[in-house]
């Protein structure tokens, strides 16, 4: 992924190349690796180095669900009697296990992402058969162990109407095989209630997996002191309103806003107040502009607003209203997005107009 970061003194912007905010957790990974490796384990060191040059957290955890599925047939072929079971099946099981592990470990960042839905449907058909035909009991609490882990693979990497769907048809028909399978009920071992558990526990993984994600990725694209978009986050609205804007061929202005003195507020009453400014600002500005607009922080005290559907005269009574309101005194300056447009030349444009206030300001 590529995030913008604006240099105030240069005027302009560079590009910057970021990992998703998943894959975090997997430059910790080496960062531990490399802090560690140095003392006790460099080889350590050089392998979670190159995990984290080579994947990214879809193919790696793509590969452990296919590892994962490996292993349990493994240890139920060694532990369990597998009377009653074909063993073409285990080998085919086996065979495609294998491959869902070593298919993404291989093409690591060039895993596709429709081919994630491989492992899981690996994973979801044994499950269903070993739970609904399976005998043998180590067998059935074994693929009832793995629903949670699908659930949670689903709702991670996948979104919107396909996720929720096809966790709603594996749901329906998990129950259905524990309905068939002799294990659970009155002449099996495990209670009805039990499986019925275990489909609501697989269907809170999913929810889980689909809400931890949705904060990530609203973390990623938002400022953590005032909530509103972050470089990343207006780089990506601005792409959309653009492309609105050029289709419907309707008015784009964007607006540059800066806090005038505001090192003088953090010096003299501290870094709180100058904070505290920060969020009172941008929740008094939130509060005049339309749903449709879009408001974001540069860094510092530097925001920028998107205003769709508005002229440059428009934008400028809007901006004029918005700064006699204010507590504390700001620059702006204003420019009207192009179809054509990159970020980098609206936001100079309007740079431009920004440190001419600016200068009159400091006169």
């Amino acid at each position: 992924m590529v995030s913008i970061s604006r240099g105030r003194e240069a005027g302009g912007l560079t590009a910057s190349a970021e990992l998703p905010p998943v894959a975090t957790e997997f430059t910790g990974l080496a960062q531990v690796g490399r802090a560690t490796g140095r003392a006790h384990l460099p080889g350590v060191s050089r392998m979670l180095r190159r995990i984290d040059r080579r994947h990214t957290p879809y193919s790696f955890v793509s590969a452990a669900a296919g590892f994962l599925l490996f292993l349990t047939l493994i240890v139920d072929l060694i532990f369990s009697n597998n009377t009653g079971n074909p063993i073409e099946l285990d080998v085919l099981l086996l065979v495609a296990s294998a491959a869902c592990t070593v298919i993404p470990l291989v093409m690591g960042r060039r895993y596709p992402p429709w081919a994630g839905l491989i492992p899981v449907s690996v994973l979801a058909i044994s499950a269903l058969y070993f739970i609904g035909f399976s005998d043998i009991d180590q067998r059935v609490v074994s693929s009832m162990q793995e629903l949670p882990i699908v659930a949670l693979y689903l709702g991670w990497f996948y979104r919107g109407w396909l996720a929720r769907s096809i966790i709603i048809v594996f749901s329906i028909c998990v129950f259905i095989a524990i309905l068939l399978s002799s294990s659970f009920g009155e002449s099996g071992h495990f209670s009805l209630p039990i499986g019925v558990a275990s489909v609501a526990i697989m269907a809170f993984c999913f929810e889980a997996g689909s809400y931890l994600q949705r904060e990530l990725e609203r973390h990623a694209v938002h400022d953590h002191l005032t909530g509103v978009l972050n470089r990343r986050g207006f780089s990506e609205r601005f792409a959309l309103e653009q492309d609105r804007s050029r289709r419907m061929g309707a008015k784009l202005t964007l607006a540059v806003i800066d806090f005038d003195h505001f090192k003088r507020v953090n010096d003299e009453q501290g870094h709180a107040a100058g904070d505290e400014l920060l969020r009172s600002s941008v929740r008094a500005w939130s509060m005049r502009l339309f749903d449709s607009d879009a408001l974001g922080r540069l860094g510092g005290d530097e925001f920028v607003m998107l205003l769709p559907q508005r002229s440059l005269r428009d934008s400028r009574a809007l901006l004029e209203l918005l700064r006699r309101a204010s507590t504390h005194s700001w620059s702006w300056g204003l420019s009207e997005v192009g179809p054509d447009d990159t970020l980098e030349c609206v936001l100079s444009r309007a740079d431009a107009e920004l440190y001419e206030r600016k200068a009159k300001v400091h006169q």
